[in-house]
C-alpha cells in the first residue's frame, strides 16, 4: 500500500512538473520580426512599431497573453531566421505559400490585401483598360521586384514567363526600389493599393514623376498571415488562431484556413 501511495505521489509530482514546464514555455517572450515597409509595418517616430500590420498584430499577442520583443530586420534576414529555426520567432504580414508552410508554421489570416496595381514612371507608354497579362506578355517592359517577395499567384504565374533578362530582382526596401525605378533601372513595377496611397500622400515623394495603374485582370487581394518558426509550438498557434477571431474582422471565406 506504501508503495502505491508513493508511485501515486510521484505520478502527481511529475504531472505537476510538465503543467509548471507548460505554463512557463507560454510565458517566454516571442520575438516579432518586422520590415521598414510603409504603411504596412514601420517604426514611428517614437522607436516604436506602427503600421496597419502592427496594430491587429499587438491586439491578437495581447488578447492571447503572450509577450513579445519587437525588432526590426531587412525581409530576407526574417526569413532567413525563420527558416533557421532556432528561436521562438515570428513575423508579420506574409503571404503563405506552400513552399514557407515547409519550413514555418502560420495563424489564420490576420489582413485582405486590397488588389496590386502597376507603379511605373509617369512616361511609361500603357494604354487604358491595359491587362497585366498584356503588358507582361510585352517583350520590351523592364519588370523590377524585390527579391524573395510574393506577389500572389496570379501575377507569380505570369512573372514565371517573362524572359530572366526582363526581371531584376533587388533586396532594397520599397523606396529605395521606387527610386530605381525612377532613374530609368526598369519601367514596372507591382505595389498594393495601400502602398500607391501612402506614397501619393507623402510630402516629399515626388508622385507627379510616377503613375499608378490599374489593372483589371488582378483579382482581389491575397490574405496575410502571422509565419513563425516552428519552434512556435502548435498550441501557441491555436492560441493565436483563436485572439485573430475574436480580435479582427478578417473575412476569411475565401482563406486556405478558413
Amino acid at each position: 500500500m506504501f508503495k502505491g501511495l508513493l508511485r501515486q505521489l510521484a505520478c502527481l509530482i511529475a504531472g505537476l512538473m510538465v503543467c509548471a514546464v507548460a505554463v512557463a514555455q507560454s510565458r517566454e517572450p516571442i520575438t516579432i520580426r518586422y520590415s521598414e515597409r510603409k504603411p504596412f509595418q514601420y517604426t514611428d517616430q517614437t522607436g516604436q512599431p506602427a503600421g496597419l500590420l502592427i496594430g491587429p498584430t499587438v491586439s491578437v499577442f495581447a488578447k492571447a497573453g503572450i509577450p513579445v520583443i519587437w525588432k526590426s530586420e531587412p525581409f530576407n534576414r526574417s526569413m532567413m531566421r525563420i527558416q533557421a529555426n532556432q528561436g521562438k520567432d515570428c513575423s508579420v504580414g506574409w503571404y503563405k505559400t506552400a513552399e514557407r508552410e515547409t519550413y514555418a508554421r502560420f495563424t489564420q489570416p490576420i489582413y485582405h490585401d486590397s488588389p496590386q496595381v502597376g507603379f511605373a514612371r509617369a512616361d511609361f507608354p500603357v494604354a487604358e483598360g491595359e491587362t497585366a497579362r498584356a503588358l507582361l506578355a510585352d517583350g520590351r517592359t523592364r519588370l523590377l521586384l524585390k527579391q524573395s517577395f510574393v506577389y500572389g499567384e496570379y501575377l507569380d504565374g505570369l512573372i514565371s514567363k517573362i524572359p530572366e533578362d526582363k526581371v531584376q530582382r533587388v533586396s532594397v526596401e520599397i523606396p529605395t526600389l521606387l527610386q530605381m525605378l525612377q532613374a530609368d533601372r526598369a519601367d514596372l513595377t507591382f505595389i498594393s493599393k495601400e502602398e500607391a496611397a501612402f506614397y501619393a500622400t507623402e510630402a516629399d515623394f515626388p508622385i507627379n514623376d510616377f503613375q499608378t495603374i490599374s489593372l483589371p485582370d488582378i483579382p482581389k487581394g491575397d490574405f496575410r498571415y502571422l509565419i513563425c518558426s516552428q519552434r512556435v509550438s502548435p498550441s501557441v498557434i491555436q492560441r493565436l488562431d483563436k485572439a485573430i477571431r475574436s480580435e479582427l474582422k478578417v473575412d476569411a471565406t475565401d482563406s486556405p484556413t478558413s
